[in-house]
């Protein structure tokens, strides 16, 4: 019972269906009584007044098939005769004593419902007749209509709460065909641990429709926050290699005996670093920002990786740096350099962390392919940073191609 008293003190769709459906029923089933309450009296009258002019019609045949009988005597003797067949009609002379003296005024004509009394009047003059004859037909002798008027009204109110409760129980269906699926959908969106599948996905209708929709795009979201949170792990990894220059030199620095020409070399480098960390975080904050990508510019390949080759084997420790370091590289390209440092960065420090003894680099202005033995104690051929090199090549609208096997690890980009 609280539920249900709940269930009205507040706004709600279950709330608005019910009484929405009871009410514009309710409407309905008093305009449907209205109707055939009044119906019911039309049809009354044209019977009654159908009646009248057939026994008008009977009466003038009659008068007229005896043109030398007394009219009079002829009225007469067809009201005795033939009105028996025809309940509830009578026929009055307007010089007889019988007719009701408020029907006298009436004047020639069809007049219905006298003073209230359910009498039809037909005010008419006969063949042979100099005074009027009035045709009387009472309702109340063969319709019950007046006196069993109450019984009608109650019939017609329970058929109309008949309907007003199929009103409900049809509402109460569509809330909970319709309603309740809608309010797990809402619920389970609101839920921190969402099921493989939001409730209602396995309906036909437009509800499943929405489920299904809104279960994509959660996974969609989903997809996209956990690429997010690694690419924010991969940004915080690409600035290892600043810092790791920071404190080698910072180490340098700090060396009793470190000669002018190395402290002037670290310090160099350091500012080196420092720049190279303002132009990764720019870089990272363009990546979010692609419609504002600084303009392309002509980058020397060789030049570029050179470079980065020197940075990091002044980083890396000396156990990571390879052996056997080939380089061909020639060309230029079109390319915002900040972030192509970072993409061939990525590919070659990998490439340096997970080599046996061995990395290949070789590229002109259409492609640049990087190529490393696999040292057996790694558990893959490449490294961390993968993700990201896949992001800033997508960005760059460049492709990237990989192929693994049991001793090297291949890697091309193409422009």
């Amino acid at each position: 019972m609280a539920k249900g008293i709940r269930l009205f003190n507040r706004h709600s769709v279950k709330r608005e269906l019910i009484l929405g459906f009871a009410a514009y029923t309710a409407l309905i089933s008093v305009a449907f009584g209205y109707i055939a309450f009044n119906a019911t009296h039309r049809l009354e009258n044209q019977v009654a007044q159908s009646r009248i002019e057939f026994v008008d019609q009977v009466l003038v045949a009659t008068l007229e098939s005896d043109v030398n009988a007394d009219p009079v005597r002829t009225v007469t003797n067809f009201r005795h005769n033939e009105l028996h067949h025809y309940p509830g009609l009578t026929i009055v002379l307007a010089n007889e004593a019988q007719l009701n003296p408020l029907l006298r005024d009436y004047p020639l004509g069809v007049h219905d419902d006298i003073n209230n009394l359910e009498l039809h009047l037909y005010v008419t003059q006969l063949p042979r007749l100099s005074e009027y004859v009035y045709y009387i037909y009472d309702e109340n002798i063969i319709s019950n209509l007046n006196q069993q008027e109450s019984t009608y009204i109650i019939n017609l109110l329970a058929i109309g709460l008949a309907l007003i409760l199929l009103a409900i129980g049809l509402a109460l269906l569509l809330n909970w065909r319709i309603v309740t699926p809608l309010n797990l959908l809402a619920n389970a969106l609101l839920s921190e641990k969402i099921k493989e599948s939001l409730p209602g996905c396995e309906r036909g209708d437009e509800i499943g429709i929405l489920g299904r929709n809104l279960d994509s795009l959660l996974k969609r979201n989903e997809q996209l926050l956990q690429k997010e949170k690694l690419f924010s792990r991969h940004c915080s990894h690409e600035l290892r290699t600043p810092v790791a220059i920071i404190e080698n030199s910072i180490s340098l620095l700090k060396l009793e005996n470190c000669e002018q020409q190395l402290k002037e070399r670290s310090i160099g480098r350091i500012s080196g670093a420092s720049k190279d960390i303002i132009g990764l975080i720019e870089t990272f904050l363009m990546l979010g920002r692609k419609d504002k990508y600084p303009k392309a510019q002509r980058v020397e390949l060789s030049s570029m990786v050179d470079s980065i080759l020197r940075d990091l084997s002044g980083c890396l420790p000396n156990e990571t740096v390879p052996d056997d370091v080939v380089v061909r590289v020639a060309g230029e390209i079109n390319s915002e350099p900040s972030i192509l440092a970072v993409l061939l960065t990525n590919v070659i420090r990998n490439a340096f962390v997970h080599c046996d003894s061995s990395v290949a680099v070789s590229g002109d202005e259409r492609s640049l392919v990087v190529v490393n033995d696999i040292n057996p104690h790694q558990a893959e051929g490449f490294g961390y940073g993968f993700e990201i090199i896949s992001r800033i090549a997508t960005d760059l609208d460049y492709r990237v191609f990989t192929e693994q096997s049991d001793v090297r690890f291949y890697v091309q980009i193409i422009f």
